[in-house]
C-alpha cells in the first residue's frame, strides 16, 4: 500500500505534531515523550484516550467504586513505572485492557483473602425512559473476561473497535494491519467471543445483545475526574495513593504485567557478568525495596516498630484550627484501624506499628469531609510523622425526587459522588456516593458540598421505581445551579407491583432475608438488598416489559433464584429456600501440600455468575460453605505464584481436593545466521506475532520481544500458552525474515536456528496520473509491524526513519518475505 504527499505537506505537518497538541499522536510516540522526558502532557493524552475503557474494565469487576478506583489507578501506575519497555506501541489499548483487568481480579482476590467488607458503596442511576441497553454487571465481568482470553489477533480488534469505539481505520492503523486485514479478524474475535459467551450460561440473544452493545461500552464508563488527577499526579512524580501502590506493587512483583521476562544468555561473557548484570537487563521495574524495619517485620525476625503520628486540623481559608474533627486512620503493610478526635489545639495523635501505605479521612459537621492518601515515592522514603488537613467550609445542594406524575417519592435514596482535589496537595473531597433518604416530601439535601467542586453528580432510586438493571454510576447534574438553589428535580417512575414471600424448606415464613435485585452483586454500586418482614413478605416495583432475577438468602438455609417477567399486571412470587448443604474444597500443590495463601469463590450456579457466596477458609489449605444450594455449583480457586483453576464442579455436601500448578514458565533461546555463511549476525531484532492464517495470507499481529541478546544469539523467557498461531520472527537489515511457529509449552527449554537468506532491497519507481515521476513522494511497507509516526517532517515506524521516494521518483524500500 502506498501513500503519496508533498515534501512541503510533510514539513507542514511535521510542525504541527511537533509544536502542537499531542491528541493526535499515535501511543507509541506518546509513551516514548513520558518515558524520557516524562512528559505530563503526554500521559495526560494517554489518560483521556484509554481512561473510560480501563474505567469499564475495573468497574465490571470490582462493584465497589474505591475498589475500582484502586484498580485505575494501579493499571496507570503501572503504565508509568514499565513506560520504558512496554513494546505494545500503538496497541496500548490492549496492553492496558488486560493489565486493568488483571488489577481488579487482583483487587477482588486481596479483598477475599482479608475479608475486608466496609460499608456498602450504593448507586443506581435515575431510571427513566431514555433508551439505554441493559447492560447486566455480572455479565459485563463475565464479557471482560472472555475478551481478556481471546487471542491476541482477535482481541486487540475488539478492544479497540468495541471497547474504544474506534473506527475500522482508526483501529487498523494503530495495530498497522489493513482495514480488511482488521474486519475479518474482528468478526472473528466477535464471533469466539458470543460463543464463549454461550457456554457461560448466557443464552443466544443475551450474548448476542450483550456481543452488539459493547460498543455501548465505550462510553459507559466515565471517569471521575479524581481518578484522573490522582493517576497524572502520580505519573509525574506526585503520591501514589495507598492501596494503588500495593496493588502496583503485587502486580509487578507477580509479573502480571509483563507478557515476556528477560533471563540471561551464558554465552554473552563472563558468568559473573551474566549473573549479576545481563539477567537484570530489560526486566520489569523492581518493586520498591522495603525499608529495613518492614523487612524484618516481615521476616518475622523484630517486632513492627511503633511510631507517634500527628494529624493537625486547620480550616482552608485562614488556618484556624478545628477542634472536634473525626480522623479515621487506616494503613496498609500492616493493615491498622484506628479513630480519634481532634484536641483544642486541632490535633489528632495516633500511636501505630511503622507502616508503608495509610489513608486518612477528616469528618465534622460544617465542614466537607476530606481524605489523604500517603504512599512512598520510592522503597527508601520513610512515612512522615506529622500530616495536615485543611477543612473546607461546606455548603448545602438541595432537591426533591417525584415520580413520572410530578408526585413526590418519600423513602426514594438519593446518592450523591463529588470531586474537587485540592491543587498542590494530596488532599482531595472524601464525598463518593453518600447517601440520604428523601422526606414526606420527596425533598433531600446534603449540608457537606463544597462551594467550588470540580463536579457534583447525583441519582435516585426507589424500591418501587426499578428497572430490573441494578448497577449504575451517577450522573453530573444540570444546571449546577439547580442543586444550590433548590430546584433540582429527579424523576423516577413507579412501577407494576410484585409481591413476594420468602419461605423455608417446610413452607414456614422466613423473616430478614435478603432479596437481592437484579443480576448483580450484594455489595458494590448496586441497590442494596431488600429484607423481607416478619411474616417473610417484600413489596417491589418494576418498571413493564423488563426481565429480572430476585436472590434471596438468609444464615441456615440455602439460596434460592428466582427469574421474572414483568407484564402490566402485579404478580406475587414465592422464593422457597431450600436447607442450607456443606461444600469443602481444599486447595494444595501438586505435592499435596496445603496453600495458605489461596482462595477460592463460586464460579456461577444455575448458570448465573455468584452473588458474594465465598468458601470461607478454616486453615490448612481448607475452605467451606455451610449455606450452599442443594445442586451443583461451579468453582475456581487461585494463589499467589500458581495457575488458577476455573470452572470446578462441586456437589452437596461433596468435600473435593484442587491441585495447582505452578506458573510454567519457557525458557525460549536461539541463534540467527547467515544462511549462506552460517556466520552470527551481530545485529538482529525478534518479534512474536499471533498469525491468522487464511488462503495464502499469514497476517501478524506483532510483539516485540524483550530478550538478552549477544552477537547472533538471543534469550527469554515467557509464562504464556505457546502453540496455535504464536510465531517467532527474526530479521536484519539486507536480509529476508525468518518464521518458526512455537511449539506447544511443556516445561522445557525450546531452542531455535533462524538461518536469514542475503537480500536486496524492494525497488521502483512511483509515477503520477500522466505517467512522469513523483519525485519527493513517500512509500512505505505494510508490515504489521507498528503505526509511523510524523516527526519533524521525517516518517518513523518504531524509532526507524523510513525514505522517501528521490527526486527523480525511485525508491528502495528493506527486503520482505512474500507475507
Amino acid at each position: 500500500m502506498a501513500r503519496g504527499t508533498t515534501a512541503s505537506g510533510l514539513k507542514h505537518l511535521g510542525d504541527l505534531f511537533r509544536d502542537g497538541t499531542a491528541v493526535g499522536l499515535g501511543d507509541g510516540e506518546l509513551l516514548r515523550r513520558y518515558a524520557a522526558p516524562r512528559d505530563g502532557s503526554a500521559f495526560a493524552t494517554l489518560l483521556a484516550r484509554h481512561g473510560p475503557m480501563v474505567t469499564a474494565a475495573c468497574r465490571a469487576v470490582l462493584r465497589d467504586a474505591h475498589d475500582a478506583e484502586d484498580a485505575f489507578q494501579a493499571t496507570f501506575l503501572t503504565l508509568a513505572r514499565r513506560a520504558g519497555s512496554i513494546r505494545a506501541g500503538d496497541a496500548l489499548a490492549g496492553w492496558l485492557h488486560r493489565v486493568a483487568r488483571r488489577a481488579a481480579v487482583e483487587r477482588n482476590l486481596e479483598i477475599r483473602r482479608r475479608r475486608r467488607f466496609e460499608s456498602e458503596s450504593l448507586s443506581m442511576d435515575i431510571p427513566d425512559d431514555r433508551s439505554r441497553p441493559a447492560l447486566d454487571p455480572d455479565e459485563l465481568a463475565i464479557l471482560h473476561e472472555e475478551v481478556d482470553r481471546l487471542p491476541d489477533r482477535e482481541r486487540l480488534p475488539v478492544v479497540l473497535c468495541d471497547l474504544e469505539d474506534q473506527t475500522y481505520e482508526q483501529a487498523a492503523g494503530r495495530l498497522g494491519w489493513t482495514v480488511p486485514a482488521l474486519y475479518h479478524r474482528l468478526a472473528a474475535g466477535r464471533k469466539r467471543l458470543r460463543a464463549r459467551l454461550m457456554r457461560r450460561g448466557i443464552n443466544a440473544a443475551a450474548a448476542g445483545g450483550l456481543v452488539g452493545s459493547s460498543r455501548y461500552l465505550a462510553h459507559a464508563a466515565p471517569v471521575p475526574t479524581a481518578w484522573t488527577a490522582s493517576a497524572l499526579a502520580a505519573a509525574t512524580g506526585g503520591s501514589v495513593p495507598a492501596p494503588a501502590a500495593m496493588l502496583a506493587h503485587t502486580l509487578l512483583r507477580s509479573l502480571l504485567m509483563t507478557r515476556l521476562t528477560v533471563v540471561a544468555v551464558g554465552v554473552l561473557a563472563t558468568a559473573a557478568l551474566v549473573a549479576s548484570g545481563l539477567a537484570a537487563a530489560g526486566r520489569p521495574d523492581p518493586p520498591p525495596a522495603l525499608p529495613v524495619a518492614d523487612e524484618a517485620r516481615a521476616e518475622g525476625a523484630t517486632p513492627a516498630r511503633k511510631v507517634e503520628l500527628t494529624v493537625s486540623t486547620g480550616e482552608l481559608a485562614g488556618g484556624a484550627e478545628v477542634t472536634g474533627v473525626r480522623v479515621r486512620l487506616r494503613t496498609w503493610d500492616p493493615e491498622q484501624r484506628a479513630t480519634v478526635t481532634t484536641d483544642a489545639s486541632g490535633t489528632a495523635r495516633f500511636t501505630i506499628d511503622s507502616c508503608r501505605f495509610l489513608d486518612l479521612h477528616a469528618e465534622r459537621d460544617g465542614f466537607v469531609p476530606t481524605m489523604i492518601r500517603w504512599a512512598p515515592r520510592d522503597g527508601a522514603e520513610p512515612m512522615p510523622r506529622q500530616f495536615r488537613v485543611a477543612m473546607e467550609k461546606a455548603t448545602t445542594i438541595r432537591g426533591q425526587v417525584v415520580d413520572q406524575n410530578n408526585l413526590p417519592l418519600a423513602g426514594a435514596t438519593v446518592v450523591i459522588d463529588v470531586d474537587r482535589a485540592y491543587p498542590g496537595t494530596s488532599q482531595k473531597v472524601d464525598l463518593m456516593f453518600r447517601s440520604t433518604v428523601t422526606d414526606a416530601e420527596g425533598r433531600w439535601s446534603f449540608s457537606c458540598v463544597p462551594a467550588k467542586p470540580d463536579a457534583i453528580k447525583v441519582t435516585a432510586y426507589h424500591y418501587l421505581c426499578l428497572t430490573g438493571y441494578s448497577n449504575y454510576l451517577p450522573e453530573e447534574h444540570q444546571p449546577a445551579s439547580a442543586l444550590r438553589d433548590g430546584s433540582a428535580i429527579l424523576k423516577l417512575r413507579r412501577g407494576t407491583l410484585v409481591e413476594g414471600t420468602v419461605v423455608g424448606p417446610d413452607g414456614r415464613a422466613v423473616p430478614d432475608a435478603e432479596i437481592t435485585i437484579g443480576d448483580g452483586h450484594r455489595y458494590g454500586n448496586s441497590i442494596p438488598p431488600i429484607r423481607s418482614d416478619a411474616q417473610g413478605r417484600f413489596t417491589l416495583g418494576f418498571k413493564p416489559g423488563i426481565a429480572t432475577t430476585l436472590f434471596a438468602r438468609r444464615a441456615g438455609f440455602g439460596p434460592a433464584v428466582e427469574r421474572l417477567r414483568i407484564t402490566g399486571e402485579p404478580q406475587h412470587v414465592t422464593l422457597r429456600l431450600p436447607a442450607g448443604r456443606r461444600m469443602s474444597v481444599r486447595v494444595v500443590d501438586r505435592d499435596g501440600k496445603a496453600l495458605p495463601n489461596a482462595a477460592v469463590s463460586v464460579h456461577s450456579w444455575r448458570g448465573w455468575e455468584k452473588f458474594d457466596a465465598d468458601f470461607q477458609p478454616e486453615g490448612d489449605g481448607r475452605f467451606t460453605w455451610n449455606d450452599a444450594p442443594p445442586d451443583e455449583v461451579r468453582i475456581s480457586a487461585n494463589a499467589d505464584g500458581y495457575r488458577g483453576a476455573s470452572d470446578i464442579t462441586i456437589q452437596p455436601g461433596q468435600s473435593i481436593e484442587v491441585a495447582l500448578s505452578p506458573e510454567r514458565r519457557t525458557r525460549i533461546e536461539g541463534t540467527v545466521t547467515d544462511a549462506r555463511t552460517g556466520r552470527l549476525i551481530p545485529r538482529f531484532t525478534l518479534t512474536r506475532g499471533s498469525v491468522w492464517k487464511g488462503r495464502h495470507l499469514r497476517a501478524w499481529s506483532p510483539i516485540a520481544v524483550e530478550a538478552v541478546k549477544g552477537p547472533g544469539r538471543f534469550a527469554f523467557e515467557t509464562s504464556d500458552d505457546l502453540g496455535d498461531g504464536n510465531w517467532l520472527r527474526a530479521q536484519a537489515e539486507g536480509y529476508l525474515p525468518d518464521d518458526f511457529a512455537l511449539a506447544p509449552a511443556d516445561g522445557k527449554p525450546q531452542t531455535y536456528a533462524f538461518r536469514l537468506v542475503p537480500a536486496g532491497p524492494i525497488r521502483g519507481t512511483l509515477q503520477k496520473p500522466d505517467g512522469s515521476l513523483a519525485g519527493g513522494a513517500f512509500v512505505y511497507l505494510e508490515t504489521g509491524e507498528g503505526q509511523l509516526r510524523l516527526d519533524n517532517g521525517d516518517i518513523y515506524r518504531g524509532e526507524k526513519r523510513l525514505r522517501a521516494t528521490d527526486v527523480d521518483g525511485h525508491f528502495a524500500l528493506p527486503s520482505q518475505k512474500d507475507d
